[in-house]
């Protein structure tokens, strides 16, 4: 459809809504716009005039009384004419007054549909030297605020987070505010001051940390264990999810690496929680696994002194831990083998049991390549089929491990690609089947070697294909 005719077609739709508006047609106004919403949704552009709209539609969100009308579809409707409207014009319908009185005038509707504006900042900052982030806060921080708008105003912060002067509104400006929420022992609002902690903390410069905003003390870890072991719980997510934020940086170093000097101390109280965790019943049935996850995430740091303290001091990976298990399959594999090599070497074997702790050793090619022997296809084989493709899923993922499964594993080769006469049914199982197939399909026919066109050939079949799928018509799929 030419340009010109799709412009034209938004325009008739646009009208048509403002009819239905003005004529109070609710029930047409509703089956128009879960139309309209469709063809909004995949333009990029308008190129008419949306403020009668836009006007008519802040009008209608302003009615909370009338059943007829869909309001999530019509905040929805709302929402795509917005994202590709010019912003100056959204501007001249939602002014910062009208968004004022929309986000403190109690009807849900209208609050989102302030936020969605928002969201949709051009500059981000514009809104900054406003009282309008100020509300946003107030709203997020009283406890009987709809979960929906919850959402929705957290969403803002995440799409103007990149923003100088929304970081400075929020962290600076409203310091006393954020501080006030910290020193509380409500659980929901520690969990979305935590929340909004961690998505300007992806962001943040070093002028901007405050420790006393975004470090919770050893003391007040300790107290939460006492008080709600939510307020644990949130707290121990909330310094994951920081520590997993430093590691997922692109450049190395991270640039958020500074902040491991405010971070690392706080964390050594998890230290002892776990070394006395038969005497903390609650931290035990309900922390364990969060407590486990941070410890995933200090393992994964590039500076590995970090974890290698814990251990020495608090964990003492050895085979006398109850844990080992647990530590093998999730601690970082490039710990395990630079600190407890001969630990890997003995406790691992292929089998049913330890496939975490195989699907762990597989994220390293040193670990793998330390252990690879291991990998037999007799201890292969005799896992239950389920199993085996568990294990070839992940293994097919590296190109190391799968080479090494190509060259070295014929008769598991066999298996795979043979697996039709077992009459394979199960989901689970033919899905990790299928998926470790397309992931040798994506190597190069001197890797595949004699393997490429078996694979091929069963892939076909897997697909309801008469004829083999090239490796090429399956990289399309993924284009």
């Amino acid at each position: 459809m030419a340009a010109d005719q799709v412009h034209s077609q938004l325009q008739d739709l646009l009208e048509k809504l403002v009819t239905c508006i003005r004529n109070r047609d609710y029930v047409s106004l509703n089956k128009l716009m879960a139309k309209a919403s469709l063809d909004f949704s995949v333009s990029t552009s308008i190129n008419c005039d949306p403020k009668s709209f836009l006007t008519e539609m802040r009008s209608l969100l302003y009615l909370t009384d009338d059943e007829t009308l869909d309001y999530d579809l019509t905040v929805e409707m709302l929402d795509r004419v917005i994202s590709i409207s010019p912003f100056e014009e959204v501007l001249e319908v939602f002014t910062v007054d009208n968004l004022r009185a929309a986000l403190l005038c109690q009807i849900r509707p209208l609050q989102i549909s302030a936020c969605k504006v928002l969201e949709r900042s051009y500059p981000k900052g514009l809104f900054a030297c406003s009282d309008l982030f100020d509300i946003l806060l107030k709203l997020l921080f009283e406890p009987m605020t709809d979960v929906v708008l919850v959402n929705e105003i957290e969403v803002v912060f995440e799409r103007l987070k990149t923003d100088a002067l929304v970081r400075r509104r929020v962290l600076e400006d409203n310091l006393l505010t954020l501080e006030n929420v910290k020193e509380c022992s409500d659980p929901v609002l520690l969990a979305r001051l935590y929340k909004i902690l961690g998505v300007f903390f992806e962001c943040i410069t070093r002028t901007e940390f405050k420790p006393e905003l975004f470090i919770t003390s050893k003391e007040d870890i300790m107290r939460f264990i006492d008080v709600d072991i939510l307020l644990f719980i949130n707290v121990t997510s909330y310094y994951c999810d920081l520590l997993e934020c430093i590691k997922m940086k692109p450049t190395n170093p991270s640039p958020l690496v500074w902040a491991l000097s405010y971070i690392v101390p706080a964390l050594e109280v998890y230290g002892y929680i776990y070394k006395n965790l038969n005497q903390m019943i609650d931290v035990k049935h309900f922390g364990r696994a969060y407590i486990f996850r941070l410890l995933r995430a200090i393992s994964n740091l590039d500076d590995l002194s970090f974890f290698e303290s814990f251990d020495k001091n608090y964990i003492n990976l050895s085979s006398t831990n109850p844990d080992i298990s647990n530590f093998l399959a999730f601690i970082n594999p490039r710990y395990l083998l630079e600190f407890h090599k001969e630990l890997l070497a003995d406790l691992f074997s292929v089998k049913p049991s330890s496939l975490n702790i195989a699907r762990n050793i597989l994220t390293n090619e040193s670990c793998f390549h330390f252990l690879k022997d291991k990998f037999t296809s007799a201890a292969i084989l005799d896992m239950p089929y389920l199993e085996q493709m568990v294990l070839l899923e992940k293994m097919t993922l590296y190109k190391y491990s799968a080479i090494f499964l190509l060259h070295n594993l014929p008769q598991v080769m066999t298996n795979l690609i043979e697996a039709d006469g077992r009459n394979v049914t199960e989901r689970e199982t033919a899905n990790l089947r299928r998926e470790a197939i397309e992931n040798l399909l994506h190597l190069n026919a001197e890797a595949l070697n004699v393997w490429k066109i078996p694979l091929e050939e069963a892939y076909g079949r897997i697909i309801g294909r008469s004829t083999r799928v090239t490796g090429a018509e399956i990289a399309s799929t993924f284009i």
